[in-house]
């Protein structure tokens, strides 16, 4: 897949410097609603570290080192068919990068992580910051929401401090803070609707560490990554029963990470197609379903593409191309077949696959 000419489409308005752009590809079979088969989003002014679909799927959040957030219309064709501008919000408040974004509350807020150490809860009727949590003392390297069986939702986050902090949005501080010896680049959290609320965090150290968040005195299970370096992101399927890290040693592992194991959890799988590059950027994986109920993986990567794998079969099945610089972050749409991605070019790229 080859960049084309751009062709910009009408931004209706916005005071930013934005365009949808075309890329080369073969729209003689479409998989999805997008207006073309792969559109690149433009605006940022500098790399862009974070991106995430809403949970329709209708509205995409980024951020990055300008420090901004954007949210945008994503392009598909009911789009194409309203009045409203492709980006229809900026919010500044940080003072530092945003390394990490997350919808909140069923899509009526978004949480934000920074380098500035702080943690942001934005109101998206109003577009201001509503809550402000500090508490680490180093860069904030990735948040997570925590569903819990009251269906309340906590944050937990992740510093290069080596804690992991559990914020509850009413409160101002923390109601947690986990102690490690190492910092921490990475945190996801599973569901918590059918068994505890684990949280999983790792970072300079490849240990996996797994902590209840009712009783996290201490793990409730450790995992040996075997990695050679530090781990840059973590995912876990819908399931929670496999879990997915990413590496600086350029491979991605699997583990069982399900309750009931009492065996070995480091899984044989080992994917080695994506490298990290040499910039040491915290590049992120994702689980999801394919169309054939196929666990797949996808990953960006330090060779500026996106790579997807077939799980199970430890077979990569493809590069997607079209950025001019490393894949940060990535994103699987939920209903669709439509891949979000963002990079150190500044662009967005959505595409189906």
């Amino acid at each position: 897949m080859s960049l084309t000419k751009r062709q910009k489409i009408d931004d209706k308005g916005s005071p930013y410097q934005l365009t949808v752009s075309q890329l080369g590809s073969d729209s003689s079979s479409r998989t999805s609603s997008l207006i073309e088969p792969a559109l690149v989003l433009e605006g940022h002014q500098g790399t862009v570290l974070a991106s995430r679909f809403n949970l329709d799927g209708s509205i995409i959040a980024s951020g990055g080192t300008d420090r901004k957030i954007f949210l945008w219309n994503t392009p598909t064709q009911d789009f194409k068919d309203s009045d409203a501008p492709l980006n229809f919000v900026v919010m500044p408040g940080h003072k530092s990068a945003i390394t990490s974004i997350r919808w909140f509350k069923g899509g009526e807020s978004l949480v934000t992580s920074s380098a500035d150490r702080s943690i942001g809860l934005w109101d998206l009727t109003t577009a201001k910051r509503i809550r402000k949590f500090v508490g680490h003392e180093m860069t904030v390297n990735e948040v997570d929401t925590v569903i819990n069986f009251s269906r309340d939702e906590l944050i937990a986050s992740a510093s290069d401090d080596g804690c992991v902090c559990l914020w509850d949005s009413r409160e101002k501080t923390f109601v947690e803070k986990i102690k490690t010896d190492f910092p921490l680049m990475t945190v996801v959290a599973n569901n918590g609707f059918k068994e505890p609320n684990l949280v999983f965090t790792a970072g300079i150290d490849a240990t996996v560490l797994a902590y209840d968040v009712r009783n996290a005195k201490d793990p409730y299970f450790e995992i040996e990554s075997l990695h050679s370096d530090a781990v840059t992101s973590l995912s876990i399927s819908e399931d929670n029963g496999t879990l997915i890290s990413n590496s600086m040693d350029s491979s991605i592992r699997a583990y069982d990470c399900s309750i009931s194991n009492t065996g070995s959890r480091v899984r044989s799988i080992i994917l080695e197609d994506a490298p990290s590059g040499n910039e040491k950027l915290l590049i992120r994986s994702q689980l999801f379903k394919g169309s054939d109920d196929r666990n797949l993986l996808i990953s960006g990567s330090g060779d500026n593409s996106v790579t997807i794998w077939d799980l199970e079969a430890s077979r990569m099945l493809g590069k997607l191309h079209g950025h001019d610089g490393t894949v940060v972050d990535i994103d699987i749409h939920p209903y669709e077949s439509i891949v979000l991605s963002g990079s150190t070019d500044g662009t967005l790229i959505v595409r189906e696959v």
